[in-house]
């Protein structure tokens, strides 16, 4: 494994004190008493969710009334900028672990650096070798950091890197694959991503255990296999493509690939699981292009569209979900009254809540 030391810089905050406020004593409290609330915007029009703690914080992007996307913070009573990198125009946030710690990328153009929102600073994690880009997917509890290192120009020889103990870690790839990206890392240490060959054209998902043996995820035959969350457990969810090409959700269970329930036809996904094997993703429409927010209890599918009480119905279109907490709570993006928002999704409100309408019916 080749190391780097991590170039990190830390910048003021002030221009948004008190934002991660949310990393010590405020953690405590994650409860909701809504069913579905809307974390708005930072002043544009769009926001997405991507992932939630177990006390119920948020990250995700949100567009700036000029269009300039930042990193955001929510409880989901109040979305926080969290800003960029100086020199950079836009972030993002990929991650949140249970100490409000946050990670993703500031960028611009055709440059980034993967970026850590911590205890009131931004912190990046600097460049790898030669890779004009950087960018840090998932943070666990111990602050070990994954993601990858780029050049848009050479993407095939892409760089996966686990970020720990102040040095970056090149994860290597599996035999005959030139590049990859590290996408998420559990409480164990245990890491999994993709790889990929020269021409792209082959993907692979794998998982890599902390002796360091990496090791790929069975596929159905097709071209392309993705792992895209590990919880606690080890278990893997993600998709694969059969030899036609058609995509499915699948949970890889001590290794052991179990497809999940979807719709014939239809490609979909599985983008996020918790340590009670709920998992989150998303099920294409017939035409392709737009999609519904999918949750999988025991294997079986439910489209959250479908689980709404008829007035939220009539709101949101709930078109992906990206991760799922302890409590189930769900995080992703729908069109709400039109507009493209980030949400949370409160799996037991939602149960409660039909519960008393197939009761007053």
């Amino acid at each position: 494994m080749i190391m780097h030391r991590i170039m990190a810089r830390t910048l003021s905050m002030a221009a948004i004190t008190g934002t991660l406020a949310l990393t010590a004593p405020l953690m405590a409290q994650h409860g909701r008493d809504t069913v579905l609330t809307d974390l708005g915007t930072l002043g544009g029009s769009t926001s997405r969710a991507f992932a939630i703690n177990d006390s119920g914080y948020v990250t995700g992007g949100a567009d700036l009334e000029d269009g300039v996307w930042h990193t955001f913070a929510s409880c989901g009573c109040q979305m926080l900028d969290l800003g960029s990198l100086d020199g950079y125009r836009y972030s993002f946030g990929n991650d949140i672990n249970n100490k409000g710690q946050i990670v993703g990328q500031s960028y611009y153009l055709y440059d980034g650096e993967a970026t850590v929102w911590s205890f009131c600073h931004i912190e990046s994690l600097g460049l790898y070798g030669n890779n004009p880009r950087s960018e840090a997917r998932a943070i666990n509890n111990d602050g070990n950091i994954v993601g990858y290192a780029w050049d848009d120009r050479e993407y095939a020889f892409a760089t996966p890197l686990l970020w720990a103990g102040g040095q970056a870690v090149d994860l290597g790839t599996l035999d005959e694959h030139t590049g990859g990206r590290a996408q998420d890392i559990n409480n164990k240490g245990t890491i999994i991503g993709v790889c990929w060959d020269e021409s792209q054209t082959v993907t692979t998902a794998w998982i890599k255990t902390r002796d360091g043996l990496m090791t790929a995820l069975r596929g159905l035959g097709g071209s392309e296999a993705a792992a895209d969350a590990i919880n606690d457990r080890g278990d893997v969810v993600g998709s694969v493509h059969d030899a036609q090409q058609v995509e499915y959700p699948v949970l890889w269970h001590n290794g052991v690939l179990v497809l999940l329930e979807t719709i014939e036809g239809r490609d979909a996904r599985a983008t996020g699981i918790n340590n009670n094997e709920m998992i989150v993703g998303y099920v294409l429409a017939e035409d392709g292009f737009h999609s519904s927010a999918a949750l999988w209890r025991f294997g079986s599918l439910s489209i959250l569209n479908e689980m709404l009480p008829p007035d939220l119905r009539d709101e949101w279109d709930l078109v992906s979900a990206y991760d799922i907490n302890i409590h189930g709570e769900i995080v992703g993006v729908g069109y709400h009254n039109g507009e493209l928002h980030a949400y949370v999704l409160d799996v037991n409100q939602l149960n409660s809540q039909t519960k008393r309408i197939t009761t007053s019916n």
